[in-house]
């Protein structure tokens, strides 16, 4: 029997795009793949504690992944320290991992 409702539109596509082009994680290396609109709005009290506590790090995921009907979107990975420095520099082509926007990178700002 099929479902009565059915879930679509923007959001659903822009996670199953950040799904289908994330790291695989495994209990000591995690990988969480975020949207720049998550990344900018998490306060830097928080992303310290996360660093200091958790040991994760947050990375700007080089110029981003295309989604279909809109185009490049910057993401950022949620990593633990450890599975930071395995994930491939392909993955990081940016030389400074900031959540700060880059000056000749419009997509980055926040509106």
């Amino acid at each position: 029997k099929s479902p009565r409702w059915s879930i679509f539109g923007d959001t659903v596509n822009t996670a199953s795009r950040m799904a289908s082009t994330s790291l695989p994680s495994s209990p000591h290396n995690i990988h969480l793949h975020i949207s720049d609109g998550t990344a900018t709005r998490l306060p830097p009290a928080f992303i310290e504690r996360l660093e200091r506590r958790e040991r994760l790090q947050l990375r700007r995921r080089g110029e981003g992944i295309h989604i279909k009907g809109k185009g490049m979107m910057q993401t950022y990975f949620l990593s633990t320290l450890a599975a930071s420095s395995t994930i491939p520099a392909s993955s990081f082509p940016c030389s400074s991992p900031s959540l700060a926007p880059d000056d000749d990178d419009p997509a980055l700002g926040v509106p």
